[in-house]
């Protein structure tokens, strides 16, 4: 991977945690829907830069957060 990409990865790792964070607090099914898609798209986002991610980002989810 170039220094670039890796900078990506590290970036968009970054937002997934966050985005994680805010899928805890979130109160409106609406806002949680939304956010569960963002972290799709960032998943695969990940994916497609060949990071090593697995095939079910829900199941990161709740494997980091436990």
């Amino acid at each position: 991977m170039s220094g670039s990409t890796e900078e990506v990865v590290r970036l968009v790792k970054q937002a997934r945690e966050l985005v994680w964070k805010a899928i805890e607090l979130a109160d409106a099914p609406g806002l949680r829907k939304a956010l569960e898609d963002a972290d799709m798209m960032l998943h695969w986002s990940l994916w497609h830069l060949a990071a090593e991610e697995g095939l079910a980002p829900e199941v990161e989810r709740k494997t980091v957060r436990s």
